[in-house]
């Protein structure tokens, strides 16, 4: 139930079976879309929502990417998603996730819809797949391996950094960021490079965010912390 922030609202799953979102000010949760046999992770853009759904194997093909308006509506299929979804994410144009299956396979497909595209190799299944988001030119994504970026044109990916029991990453148009179990929250330029501390001796920092000025994250214990960029 990974989520995704836009300026206005905060996006979530719930039990896997409806996309809830709730203004950052606070408020009452609203459903977006409700599913009847699973959601798999959640992005967002300035109009919809996009998920993983579990289909079923007669009418569905298993999984499927789907969505549905922001302000609530009903689903649409964009594409058939071959063993499941893991994780989601999007750009300007297309749709991208990491399926499910005994080897982790990169996909895009448009947001109009249409037939998806595979475009790299993300390793061994049970490398995982904590986590995708999108720069302007690649896809990155967090395994148990650590941080790894493919070209959104497909190719040959390249593993950034070696970051086991990492939970999560965040980007800005320069660099990723990551929190690694155990006590540091982590950042390197996305073209490669050492990388830096931002912060030390957390309570197994879990998930994370940034916005122009700060990187912001969640530890074990439940405490919100921020520090600079």
């Amino acid at each position: 139930m990974l989520r995704s922030f836009l300026p206005d609202h905060v996006y979530w799953i719930a039990l896997y079976d409806a996309v809830l979102k709730v203004p950052k000010s606070g408020g009452p949760a609203v459903v977006v879309a409700s599913l009847s046999t699973g959601a798999q992770n959640v992005a967002v853009d300035d109009e919809s929502v996009y998920m993983g759904e579990w289909g079923s194997e007669e009418v569905d093909g298993f999984a499927k990417i789907v969505k549905a308006p922001k302000t609530g509506g009903a689903l649409t299929d964009v594409a058939q998603a071959k063993n499941g979804v893991d994780v989601v994410a999007t750009d300007a144009a297309s749709v991208y996730w990491i399926n499910k299956g005994r080897r982790n396979l990169v996909y895009k497909v448009s947001k109009a819809g249409g037939s998806p595209v595979e475009l790299f190799d993300a390793g061994e299944a049970d490398t995982g797949a904590y986590r995708i988001l999108t720069s302007d030119t690649d896809v990155i994504w967090l395994n148990k391996r650590g941080v790894n970026k493919g070209s959104k044109d497909g190719g040959p990916p390249v593993l950034l950094h070696l970051a086991g029991q990492a939970k999560d990453i965040a980007l800005d148009s320069a660099n990723v960021y990551w929190t690694a179990w155990g006590s540091c929250i982590m950042t390197s330029p996305l073209t490669g490079g050492e990388p830096t501390v931002i912060a030390e001796e957390q309570s197994g920092p879990q998930t994370i965010a940034v916005d122009a000025s700060h990187v912001y994250w969640i530890n074990y214990d439940g405490t919100v912390m921020k520090a600079p960029r």
